[in-house]
């Protein structure tokens, strides 16, 4: 009678079975026909799993290397798709490489020239082709240059800014009106803003002047009085901030107080008193009217016509 393992009552253990040889070498028993079961192993299933077995303990294969001379796997050049004759091949030799020997120019737009400035001790180098188109701008690189004169070229020969102009206010200037300056910069302060209305004002740079007044008057605090905007105005020569207090000075109903008196000049303070007397009469005149209703505007022209010309934008 056979055990478990297919072998007599009596034989040798299981240790010795093929079962126990997975992976392991085997030598066929002399007569063993291919295919057939092996001794120890009469069940087909066994001999498949031990085939498996086996084959999970080799070495992968590696795929074979091309040969150097092998092309099949690259792909196509471009010129071998197009051919030379059709319409896209002249596509591909427009980065054609150029003569070193030839003459060396320069790109039509993509060159782009520095220019130096100084302003103070401070000294700036910015491309030319951000700068503002108007005002001095708008002349500076359109003069003839003379022989032996390269003024903002080098940081030795730089363009000189008048000396009202610092080195914070051209910074200023720069920040509004420059693509590389602007970029990343964040928005502007209301002390940049007044420092572009100075600079533009020096310039006669119209439309940036403009835009600086309307978003410093953005950013103008809520406790900026009357008097703040009468020196700013005067500071920087905006004829609409000045009248526009005088006429809140006169018609409100406190008077100046020592400290006013004393921030806008007596000569000017006694003109705030006409406007406001001038005010008063009005009103006794006209029983029932209040003297708020006085036409506070016409009579500040006249008074501060000397303030507002200052203002070369003014209008009367």
């Amino acid at each position: 009678m056979n055990n478990l393992f297919g072998q007599p009552q009596g034989g040798q253990g299981p240790q010795n079975n093929a079962f126990f040889q997975i992976g392991g070498p085997q030598a066929a028993p002399p007569g063993h026909v291919p295919g057939q079961a092996l001794p120890g192993f009469p069940l087909p299933w066994a001999q498949h799993f031990v085939a498996q077995a086996n084959a999970q303990n080799r070495p992968p294969k590696r795929p074979a290397s091309p040969a150097v001379s092998d092309t099949s796997s690259r792909p196509p050049s471009p010129t071998s798709i197009l051919g030379s004759d059709t319409a896209a091949s002249g596509i591909l030799m427009l980065g054609a490489p150029e003569d070193p020997r030839g003459p060396v120019i320069k790109h039509e737009d993509l060159y782009y020239e520095n220019i130096v400035f100084r302003a103070g001790n401070t000294i700036f180098k910015v491309p030319r082709f951000g700068l503002p188109e108007e005002g001095v701008f708008s002349d500076m690189f359109t003069l003839p240059v003379m022989e032996g004169t390269m003024d903002g070229m080098t940081d030795d020969n730089p363009i000189i800014l008048p000396p009202e102009i610092t080195a914070y206010d051209f910074q200023s200037l720069l920040r509004t009106s420059h693509p590389l300056a602007r970029h990343g910069a964040g928005k502007l302060e209301l002390r940049e803003w007044l420092a572009v209305i100075k600079v533009s004002t020096i310039w006669c740079m119209d439309k940036l002047r403009a835009r600086a007044i309307t978003q410093s008057e953005i950013l103008f605090p809520a406790s900026f009085s009357a008097v703040d905007r009468l020196l700013l105005g005067r500071e920087l020569r905006v004829a609409e901030w000045m009248l526009k207090a005088y006429e809140e000075l006169g018609r409100r109903p406190m008077l100046l107080d020592a400290r006013e008196r004393e921030l806008i000049g007596i000569p000017r303070s006694f003109k705030v008193m006409e406007l406001r007397e001038r005010s008063v009469r009005w009103a006794e005149k006209r029983h029932g009217r209040s003297r708020v209703q006085y036409d506070f505007r016409r009579k500040v022209k006249e008074l501060f016509a000397d303030d507002l010309a200052r203002d070369r934008d003014y209008q009367q």
